[in-house]
């Protein structure tokens, strides 16, 4: 926080919280210093109050954009899921990777490329770890997505192979009985089931 060891920096929270809701809403610096001097707080002047509009009070209108950005993300997270359900697919994996998703760009977002600097000097390794994470959920992703696609495949020879024997049941009920041959079709296709 730019401003957190100034005198409003320094309040209790929910002191600092009130003092960013009368910036919020326009109130003069000199009626904010008289509200928090009836509040106990006479050590605090104008001159304060016009620094931490300046200071701290855009670090709290960061975090408030933050969390309302997260806030968003986080209802269109719940949508996606209830979509898929809605699908009929299974929403756990890409529940997963929506939420995966929508944390990396949380992550980006605020993304600061000194403090990269600071965490990958200390440990190297660190950025190895993301990466192996960030490849491996990838590479779980095109299993997933290929055995879905050969699962597919799968069902739809299931269903032609059935319709074969169903029509060669048609068949020999329509010829009155099964023939050598019609009984052949039918062995061989449940063998292939």
């Amino acid at each position: 926080m730019r401003a957190a060891g100034s005198r409003i920096g320094r309040l209790p929270r929910e002191i600092r919280t009130r003092v960013n809701q009368w910036i919020a809403d326009a109130v003069p610096a000199a009626e904010i210093v008289a509200r928090l001097h009836r509040e106990g707080r006479p050590d605090i002047t104008a001159v304060n109050v016009e620094n931490w509009r300046d200071s701290g009070y855009l670090d709290y209108l960061d975090q408030v954009e933050r969390l309302n950005q997260i806030r968003l993300r986080s209802e269109a997270s719940v949508e996606m899921v209830k979509a898929i359900v809605e699908r009929g697919k299974v929403p756990i994996t890409e529940a997963n990777d929506i939420l995966l998703a929508s944390l990396i760009s949380e992550a980006l977002e605020t993304f600061d490329v000194g403090m990269l600097r600071e965490a990958l000097a200390e440990s190297p390794k660190r950025f190895f770890n993301l990466a192996s994470a960030v490849t491996a959920q990838a590479a779980e992703r095109v299993k997933r997505e290929k055995l879905e696609l050969e699962f597919d495949k799968f069902k739809e020879a299931l269903e032609s192979r059935r319709q074969k024997i169903e029509a060669s049941l048609k068949e020999a009920s329509r010829d009155g009985g099964l023939t050598p041959e019609t009984l052949a079709k039918i062995q061989e296709e449940l063998r292939l089931l």
